[in-house]
């Protein structure tokens, strides 16, 4: 599952894949000024908005890999929240504070 937001400074791919035995998902976002891209997963602010609600850890790294019914969980919860305008300019402000800080070079296309 695959699913493109778009929000007022930056752009969004929720994406849920099927590997071998379990799922990986991931966020993936790019500043529409300057086209930085990051995968935004580990960021504190999706960690605490959306994960760790159903996997109860703070230990995530770009891509978490979780079961079938968790994984689905939090696809939906983030395509839920992606579309309420007052939580996306938070997570903007969030990834302004990150991008600044360095590390958005990911090297993906939208």
């Amino acid at each position: 599952m695959k699913a493109k937001i778009f929000g007022y400074r930056y752009k969004f791919i929720v994406v849920l894949e099927k590997n071998d035995n379990n799922y990986s998902f991931e966020i993936l976002s790019s500043y529409n000024r300057t086209q930085q891209n990051s995968t935004i997963t580990n960021v504190n602010f999706i960690i605490s908005e959306l994960i760790y609600e159903i996997i109860q850890t703070n230990d995530i790294d770009t891509t978490i890999y979780l079961n079938k019914i968790d994984g689905i969980k939090l696809f939906r919860k983030s395509i839920t929240s992606f579309k309420v305008k007052s939580w996306i300019k938070s997570l903007e402000k969030s990834l302004d504070e990150d991008r600044k800080l360095g590390g958005w070079n990911s090297n993906f296309k939208f």
